[in-house]
């Protein structure tokens, strides 16, 4: 239960600081870069980071010209019921920072971690049991606009889970605003 606390409060800590970044971080960009306007967006990425999905907030927090600066926390599960058929999610939280250069097309680079909380029997009593644990990541890839505000994203994942890598691709899609 600590764990969780902490973890609710470090994400409310971590997504209040994003919101509130002031808007003079994010210098101007030209007149033909619709995405200057918006600061924030919404994504979904399936695989990758998050196992199956995740749902995530992402912060720019500085941009210059092509180049931009991004903050992201999300939320994913594996199971929401556990072994006994009760509820009992499984929670994923992914958290990065991410480098992007181009306008329409854009490379991307970011690392980051994931803080996992699984639910597994324990190994005396075999009933439910917790286990919390952070694993890193690091994403090379590209994406893209469909209009001033949507765009896809495509990426190359590998996560370093204590002692090996597991090497994976991430399909996502996002709005701004």
């Amino acid at each position: 239960r600590t764990v969780v606390t902490r973890l609710n409060w470090s994400v409310c800590v971590l997504l209040s600081a994003m919101w509130w970044t002031p808007s003079y971080l994010s210098a101007q960009a030209t007149a033909s870069d619709s995405s200057h306007l918006f600061r924030n967006a919404f994504h979904m990425d399936f695989s990758g980071v998050s196992s199956i999905a995740s749902i995530n907030y992402e912060c720019v927090l500085l941009k210059k010209d092509k180049l931009s600066v991004l903050a992201r926390i999300g939320f994913g599960s594996i199971h929401l019921k556990d072994f006994t058929r009760r509820f009992n999610p499984d929670l994923l939280v992914p958290f990065g920072v991410y480098g992007t250069y181009g306008r329409r097309v854009m490379a991307e680079v970011g690392a980051g971690g994931t803080f996992t909380s699984i639910v597994y029997p324990d190994e005396r009593t075999f009933k439910p049991s917790r286990r919390s644990k952070v694993h890193g990541w690091c994403s090379v890839g590209i994406r893209g606009s469909i209009t001033g505000r949507i765009w896809l994203r495509a990426a190359f994942t590998p996560i370093f889970e204590f002692g090996h890598v597991t090497r994976v691709y991430e399909l996502g899609i996002g709005y701004r605003f």
